[in-house]
């Protein structure tokens, strides 16, 4: 009977960490969920600078504390350094350096911890962009060389990835390569829904098709 006991004590703790696990594994998922459409929604929907900047900085800070109840998780990490992007671009001053210096440093955190978290080569992406897009030294630490070795993991990883195309293309087209725009902006524009991200891909896909008509103009006139 006391064995009964033991037994029947073992599987009720059992079953009741698991239940704990599910419960923070739906947090996290739905949190990340939340942040994921709060960054689509800011980067395309709100307008007006200074509210695209508050809305990005609140949306990193709840990103913050959904990476302070889960310190062994990229995904919260990567996604404070996108909505901190997002703030940066909006607010356009000195201060969009520091910003950008913060989410460089974030997203190397999130890679250390898992370089796929938020899709496949999107971190690496997204560092990649982030090295070709800042100044370079000493005002800040852009750096082509690095940009492009960051774009070739990502590609690596991801190279059916919607958002590391359109990153890649991107960049291409601001390094004056529009063949190789092209092709990357293409992929952009065929690549499937994503999941939760309804309000991201339209608005990724809208200017993927802007640079594309670009790109193609500037290699007829070219």
């Amino acid at each position: 009977m006391a064995a009964a006991k033991r037994t029947l004590g073992a599987v009720l703790a059992l079953a009741l960490a698991c239940g704990t696990a599910l419960a923070q594994g739906s947090d996290l998922q739905s949190g990340v969920s939340a942040l994921a459409y709060g960054w689509g929604r800011a980067t395309y929907e709100v307008q007006a600078s200074r509210q695209k900047a508050a809305d990005a900085g609140r949306l990193a800070d709840q990103a913050a504390a959904l990476a302070q109840r889960y310190p062994g998780r990229a995904e919260p990490l990567a996604w404070r350094a996108l909505l901190l992007l997002v703030q940066a671009d909006a607010e356009h001053s000195l201060h969009s350096l520091a910003l950008a210096g913060r989410a460089r440093s974030l997203l190397e955190r999130a890679r250390s911890i898992d370089p796929n978290a938020i899709g496949p080569g999107v971190i690496d992406a997204n560092l990649g962009a982030l090295y070709a897009q800042v100044p370079g030294g000493p005002i800040s630490f852009g750096d082509k060389g690095k940009a492009r070795r960051y774009f070739a993991l990502a590609l690596a990883e991801g190279p059916e990835e919607l958002e590391v195309n359109y990153l890649y293309g991107e960049f291409l087209l601001q390094q004056g390569d529009e063949q190789g725009a092209v092709r990357f902006l293409q992929r952009v524009l065929d690549a499937p829904p994503r999941p939760g991200m309804a309000i991201a891909d339209r608005g990724r896909k809208a200017e993927a098709g802007r640079m594309l008509a670009k790109a193609l103009g500037q290699r007829a006139s070219g």
